[in-house]
């Protein structure tokens, strides 16, 4: 017989996350959401930088195409490479929004989530989301002077070709 003290077992409809996994996707909420509003007000309103949403929508887009693949991975947390992972995304975020350093800022969110993909799938989800995060690369902006000293050589040879 049951006891009257114990507490009545609720099941969890099936497609809803668990609430880890909730406090998880806040936590990354709470960081890149405003890196993602700065950058909309900055970097990506430029000719530039503005392929950054592209890269970004393109990639949830895959993601989400191939979130069946992830979901059939067993649980199989790694929580020493994520808290690595994740220590990594922490300085990077850190310094780069107390100094103001945009490319650090959102450079931060490729290790962090890596971090949450090791932590919740292991080294095989990092494997499924390795594609996702090297794309992502592209999404972070490059610091102007790195732009001014790749692009100079071609502005010059440009410049001699129509010169000529």
């Amino acid at each position: 017989m049951a006891s009257m003290n114990a507490a009545p077992v609720v099941a969890r409809p099936s497609g809803l996350p668990a609430w880890p996994a909730l406090l998880m996707l806040a936590g990354v909420a709470l960081l890149v959401l405003p890196s993602y509003r700065t950058l909309a007000g900055t970097v990506w309103a430029s000719d530039d930088q503005g392929h950054g949403p592209i890269i970004l929508a393109v990639t949830v887009w895959i993601a989400w195409l191939r979130r069946a693949a992830l979901q059939s991975l067993p649980d199989a947390p790694d929580r020493w490479a994520g808290s690595a992972a994740l220590a990594l995304a922490l300085g990077l975020y850190v310094v780069g929004r107390s100094q103001s350093v945009i490319t650090l800022e959102v450079l931060s969110h490729i290790p962090l989530l890596a971090a949450l993909l090791l932590w919740t799938k292991g080294r095989r989800g990092l494997r499924w989301g390795l594609f996702f995060l090297f794309f992502l690369l592209f999404m972070v902006p490059l610091p102007g002077g790195l732009v001014q000293a790749v692009t100079a050589p071609l502005k010059m040879a440009v410049s001699h070709v129509a010169e000529a």
